[in-house]
């Protein structure tokens, strides 16, 4: 619970200031009240001791306790920190001088107005609130109202206790006041005081050698005129070297003192005969305490680093007036008495309030003073790129290959090395003269480090020997791109608009080289309400987020008296670390930067549509989950797709054709995605989906003989790897088909084939005239069911083309003879593929997208992930025909994923504003397959493809794409003959093999058993070749 009769008093480290002679006062007149001072200074706690007084360490226990309970805290400046254990305590700031200068809110210069933006940022409420301020004439009633932001609430009138106490009590003293008696002189010795205020930087690397530039002849005039210079320094000049080689040179001279700032010169005041001052607020105090005689040592004046004037230094000041140091000596042996009648005008001037009622009213006002709350309202600011509005190629260099791509088409108009290198000339342009804003010596006070458009271009005509029409056409291309590429980042737009809407204070804040009416165009652009929301820009100011001078502009201009600064940006540097420096909360937005696989992307495609498709794939990852299916099948699976749909409707609709039908298992996806892009696009083209494959149509397509391909390394027994497979294909027992391939019975049914064996039995079956015949009689059974089926989903008498994505092209012509064999077809068979192995004929015309030979595997397992396995064969039933297919297990979350993010991924391309899309299309896919090429093992492939399940050969047995290996894979890994039937990427299936098989892996990879085990064969086979077995 806090008292008013507990009172703590400070004044930094120090025993001094307006709070000592407070101090003094209640401890002496004000029993009632406890008083005790306070401070971080151990020696000062000592000292204050040693006076007889009640002092504490801050931040020791009892020091604490203090803080807790006291209620009155008694300073003489705007406190930078209020520890959380003085909340609610009544703030008495008596305040350390009068003056000229501008301060507190109004300093808007030197080192020290981040301090003092900080301070008003984090407390403005809390001073607001529990603070009462001493002022001491009406001019300076008006002086601090501005210069810290005070109401007339918080106002206490009257005269500084360090001025009011000696003339009430009589002189103070801490420390031996005799100084004439200490340093040796006579008692006439002249007391004169130069205690210069403090500036943020000065002539030369010192101050005090830029005002005593010969101290020996300062030192002989004091000597001639029987004078006692006490040299004060500000706390923060201490260090001075100029002072400090004075101290260390001339530390035993009589006529000179350097003064100790732990004693306070207050208490001598009575003694000083003559004041040598510049614009420290100590002149008015010298005068209140009866100095008569001043100089005005005011050689600076209009330097910079000299802080602001707030007042006209000139005619609110008095005595002789010494602009240089000769004048400086010269005033020395004047009398330099000021006149009465002007005294009295800056007494009344500064000091109107001072009465003898003046301890009084300060206590009074402290105990009975409340404390208020302030309604004050909160200041929010928001970056703007990739904050409100961002690229649609994410990062800056998008737009400068836009431009580059502009420059190729501009043809004639500049020579082609500009287009060459345009992206990393105007990169190094930038950065150059970055360099060169951030190394200038007079730029380091200022900060002033941010350049134009304006600046790059000029330096980039200087690299490249533009012509000024080149330059300014090269700028306003760069313009224009930023126009084209920007869009509004919604999230933070809506709250942007919100806050407005409730009538809360928004401004922008944003370190970017545009000029600042493109950067409102792009503001209003992403919302028309933001066409007069202010907006503090660096290439306008000159100063940057990222020093924190462009907050520091914004702090003065909005005239900042705000609860709270809150501030929104991407930057972890400029809008989080530099807005935090000044106690401004942050909220720091995930950074827009392409990931690797996006930049892999942009890279690839070179282009600035490159760079907006990789903006596409960022916009999700950053909306979506980045783990599960749904993100591999919008970011990866759809660049193996949905370029080449794209590709099939824009060459269907030239070819004239009026529907596709896209074939089961590849088509369902490849649907999807048509559906979505004729809808986005209003194509009139029709889609159908139906259902064939090898399986249902090779043996259906074999006429009036079996063709020799059917029993091929591809044909349909290719993936039949035993007996009973080899039987189940053909439609016959084991026994009916031992009878028939008697080669069959030297095999047991269910044991694998070697490949030899398996191509030996192959053509045992090709020669057979009865399996020929029974093949036939099936062939003609198949094939009426499957004519009915296509009879019934199929438009024959209009122009169609059938979709497929990969294969040699042999399906295609068992379609092609079905078709043909009861008249269906009379022309070439149109179908489309990404790639297929044949050519077109006269029989089939085959439509490719590619001609590369990419491996379509990785593809394939993606469209074999549905719910059920190749089409059988066909069946008749109550709704008409249908296909015969069997249900199998799949990745269902996958296959989810691929029905909803292909058809959204497909729109959200076509929406892209795409300047050679064909071009594009085409790298997107051809991207797709080098990245899969060449990081098989990248996680998403781990994770979702490695996994899935699929027969490649006809009539072969599933398996995953990449499984990791267990140990007896890993032995079919060492097998020769079983080493192609383990995976189908072995990149893949190393990545994710662990534990014994892993260390098995690593131990063939040290010593080579594979090598070792062919090694073994082949001498074993030489051996038999030379030694032929005899059979008794």
């Amino acid at each position: 619970m806090r008292s008013r009769l507990t009172w703590i008093f400070n004044c930094a480290d120090t025993f001094s200031g307006n709070p000592k002679w407070l101090f003094l006062y209640v401890v002496h007149h004000r029993p009632d009240i406890e008083a005790v001072w306070v401070t971080d200074s151990k020696p000062t706690v000592h000292f204050v001791r040693s006076l007889g007084f009640r002092a504490e360490l801050l931040t020791s226990r009892r020091g604490k306790n203090l803080q807790q309970r006291a209620g009155v805290f008694v300073v003489n400046q705007v406190k930078e920190r209020i520890p959380p254990e003085m909340s609610g305590i009544l703030l008495l700031n008596l305040w350390h001088g009068v003056g000229v200068k501008a301060i507190e809110r109004k300093l808007t210069q030197g080192r020290l107005q981040a301090r003092i933006a900080r301070k008003y940022i984090e407390n403005n409420k809390v001073y607001h609130d529990t603070m009462s301020f001493l002022v001491t004439s009406p001019a300076m009633e008006a002086h601090f109202r501005e210069q810290v932001g005070l109401d007339d609430e918080q106002l206490i009138r009257g005269g500084y206790p360090q001025n009011v106490y000696a003339r009430l009590y009589g002189r103070y003293s801490s420390f031996d006041h005799d100084l004439r008696a200490r340093h040796g002189l006579s008692s006439d010795a002249r007391i004169a005081v130069y205690a210069p205020t403090y500036r943020t930087e000065h002539r030369g690397e010192s101050f005090l050698r830029a005002a005593f530039p010969d101290p020996e002849r300062l030192i002989r005039v004091l000597r001639e005129t029987n004078t006692l210079l006490i040299l004060k320094m500000h706390p923060s000049m201490a260090k001075d070297p100029g002072f400090v080689h004075l101290r260390e040179r001339f530390g035993d001279e009589p006529n000179l003192r350097f003064w100790d700032n732990r004693d306070d010169i207050y208490e001598i005041f009575g003694d000083v005969d003559l004041g040598i001052v510049d614009y420290s607020s100590i002149h008015y105090d010298l005068l209140a305490a009866g100095v008569g005689k001043f100089i005005r040592y005011a050689f600076d004046l209009d330097d910079a680093g000299v802080q602001e004037h707030s007042h006209d230094y000139l005619s609110l000041s008095a005595g002789t007036l010494a602009s240089t140091f000769e004048d400086l000596l010269a005033a020395l042996g004047g009398d330099n008495t000021v006149a009465a009648d002007e005294r009295a005008r800056l007494a009344d001037h500064f000091w109107a309030y001072d009465d003898d009622d003046t301890f009084t009213r300060l206590v009074d006002t402290a105990l009975t003073r409340s404390l208020r709350d302030v309604d004050l309202p909160t200041l929010y600011s928001f970056d703007v790129f990739d904050t409100v509005i961002g690229r649609r190629g994410i990062v800056p260099v998008s737009v400068f290959v836009d431009i580059r791509d502009r420059i190729l088409n501009a043809r004639g108009r500049f020579p082609p090395e500009i287009a060459r290198d345009f992206v990393r000339d105007r990169q190094t342009a930038e950065n150059a003269l970055r360099e060169m804003k951030r190394k200038d010596p007079e730029l380091r006070e200022s900060r002033a480090f941010e350049i134009t458009l304006a600046d790059i271009y000029r330096r980039l005509a200087e690299i490249l020997d533009l012509s000024a029409d080149q330059r300014d056409l090269l700028m306003s291309w760069e313009i224009e791109a930023e126009l084209a590429a920007t869009r509004p980042l919604p999230a933070e737009v809506a709250h942007v608009r919100a806050l407005r809407d409730a009538g809360e204070h928004v401004v922008f804040l944003s370190d970017m080289y545009l000029p600042e009416s493109v950067v409102r165009e792009l503001l209003v652009k992403a919302d028309q309400s933001f066409h007069d929301i202010p907006l503090y820009l660096s290439s306008s100011t000159g100063v940057q987020k990222s020093t924190g001078y462009l907050y520091l502009h914004a702090y003065h201009d909005v005239g900042y008296d705000h609860r709270v600064w809150r501030h929104t940006g991407d930057n972890s540097h400029a809008d989080r670390k530099a807005a935090g420096a000044l106690g401004i909360s942050t909220k720091l937005l995930p950074r827009r930067e392409l990931d690797t696989y996006e930049s892999a992307l942009a890279t690839a495609l070179g282009t600035g549509d490159g760079y907006r498709v990789a903006g596409l794939l960022h916009d999700r990852r950053l909306a979506a989950s980045a783990e599960g299916p749904t993100p591999f099948a919008f970011r990866y699976v759809s660049l193996f797709l949905v370029p080449y749909v794209l590709w099939v409707l824009d060459d269907a609709v030239a070819r004239g054709y009026r529907t596709l039908y896209f074939l089961s298992r590849d088509g369902h996806h490849l649907k999807r995605i048509a559906d979505a892009a004729i809808e986005e696009l209003g194509l009139d083209l029709r889609t159908r989906y139906i259902f064939g494959s090898r399986k249902a149509w090779r043996l259906a397509s074999q006429i009036d003989s079996i063709d020799e391909e059917f029993f091929g390394e591809f044909g349909t027994f290719a993936g039949a790897r035993t007996v009973s497979a080899l039987a189940e294909i053909a439609g016959l027992s084991i026994a009916e088909f031992s009878a028939v391939i008697p080669e069959a019975t030297a095999f047991a049914p269910d044991v694998r084939l070697s490949q030899a064996s398996q191509a030996a039995l192959r053509a045992a079956m090709s020669a057979s005239a009865v399996l020929d015949a029974h093949l036939l009689q099936r062939a003609a059974e198949e094939r009426r069911a499957c004519v009915a089926y296509l009879s019934q989903e199929m438009v024959f008498d209009e122009s169609f083309a059938v979709v497929e994505y990969w294969g040699r092209g042999y399906t295609q012509e068992c379609l092609k003879r079905i078709l043909s064999a009861v008249s269906l077809s009379t022309s070439a068979l149109p179908f489309y593929y990404a790639r297929s192995i044949y050519g077109s004929d006269e029989l089939c015309a085959r439509h490719n997208f590619t001609s590369s030979a990419f491996s379509m595997l990785p593809v394939e397992a993606i469209f074999a992930n549905l719910d059920h396995g190749t089409v059988q064969g066909y069946r008749h039933g109550s709704g008409g025909w249908e296909p015969i297919v069997e249900p199998r297990q799949n990745d269902a979350d996958l296959h989810d994923a691929l029905e909803s993010e292909l058809p959204e991924f497909t729109r959200e391309f076509l929406r892209l504003q795409l300047t050679q899309p064909a071009r594009t299309r085409r790298g997107l896919f051809a991207f797709a397959f080098d990245h899969f090429r060449t990081r098989p093992a990248t996680t998403p492939y781990l994770t979702h493809l490695a996994p899935l399940r699929d027969a490649v050969e006809l009539g072969g047995e599933e398996r995953e794409f990449a499984p990791a290996l267990s140990v007896s894979l890993f032995f079919n890994y060492l097998n020769r003959d079983t080493r192609g039937s383990v995976t189908r990427s072995w990149p893949m299936t190393f990545a994710r093999t662990t534990g014994l098989p892993r260390l098995l892996l690593e131990a063939q990879r040290r010593y080579g058993f594979r090598r070792k085990l062919r090694a073994i064969e082949r001498r074993a086979k030489h051996r038999s070749d030379n030694h032929p077995a005899t059979w008794s």
